[in-house]
């Protein structure tokens, strides 16, 4: 009977494993889309401008120059949306290294070896303290650069044309864009933490 018992709570638990690793997969196919995503609505936004603003027609540049806090919204909400992918994964990540790892191991307690160790090495290399960290979170920003950077320079192109000068709807619009850009750098700091704290677990361990 406690054969069967063990038996069935580890292909429970496997069973978990791998739907995590689905959802983790998942998650990071839905990041690269939303980047590919903007990408394409930035690569098009070029062309247009190119293709109206010849400097013939200055009723084009400024209806469009009127645009940028909107463009902005669009691009913020690109990168809280690949955030929004990131702190799940993030709290996969945390779910298997304090409840489902152990539960795990000490169903198998009768190997000695821990299991599952990749995120422990992960997390001591990556999320630590020091100056080669730098490096790591520069990397994992670059796919946040395709939105958040545009983001900035639109709202900051827009100012250099109107500063508060426009309509009110356009003022709200402009306030609105600035104001989701803050929330983009408040929640990729929270996200940045929840790694942060992950070298710091016991038993730390990785899905990818």
């Amino acid at each position: 009977m406690r054969g069967n018992y063990t038996r069935f709570g580890f292909d429970a638990m496997s069973k978990e494993f791998d739907t995590l690793r689905e959802e983790v997969n998942a998650r990071i196919q839905k990041q690269q889309e939303i980047t590919n995503f903007a990408i394409a609505i930035g690569a098009g936004f070029v062309a247009l401008s190119k293709l109206f603003i010849d400097g013939t027609q200055p009723w084009a540049s400024s209806n469009l120059e009127m645009l940028f806090p909107a463009l902005s919204i669009i691009f913020s909400s690109f990168a809280l949306m690949t955030l929004d992918h990131e702190v799940n994964i993030a709290n996969i990540y945390q779910y298997f290294d304090t409840e489902l790892g152990p539960r795990m191991q000490r169903l198998i307690g009768e190997i000695k070896e821990p299991i599952w160790q990749w995120n422990q090495k992960r997390a001591t290399w990556q999320n630590h303290s020091g100056v080669t960290n730098g490096f790591y979170y520069v990397m994992s920003w670059a796919k946040y650069t395709i939105t958040l950077l545009p983001s900035i320079g639109l709202d900051i192109k827009y100012w250099q044309v109107y500063k508060f000068e426009g309509s009110a709807w356009e003022r709200g619009l402009f306030i609105a864009s600035v104001a989701l850009i803050a929330i983009v750098l408040f929640t990729a700091a929270f996200v940045a933490l929840q790694y942060q704290s992950m070298g710091k677990l016991n038993g730390s361990r990785s899905l990818r």
